[in-house]
């Protein structure tokens, strides 16, 4: 039986790597605060993956994948258990 889960997982690896340098972007312009980010992420035309609008809980979930860059200057993605724990602690 094939695991779904796995593709699910990579696909959205997929997406937070190519949303993420967006967001770190938006943040550089001194927008701080997850519903700002998610009226940026909006007013860009950028949807989710899920094909839907931003909000503040969005964005929490996308940066709660971030854990730091690596070598190269790009986002590395925490493992799904830690992301997990990650949402539970911040309430957004």
């Amino acid at each position: 039986m094939p695991r779904y889960g796995a593709a699910n997982r990579t696909a959205a690896d997929a997406f937070a790597t190519n949303v993420l340098p967006v967001v770190r972007q938006i943040q550089a312009a001194g927008v701080a605060t997850h519903r700002a980010i998610a009226e940026a992420l909006n007013a860009r035309g950028i949807r989710t993956a899920r094909g839907g609008a931003w909000y503040s809980s969005t964005v929490r979930n996308l940066l709660a994948w971030e854990v730091g860059d690596d070598a190269g200057g790009n986002a590395k993605l925490a493992p799904h258990h830690q992301r997990e724990a990650i949402k539970r602690r911040d309430p957004g």
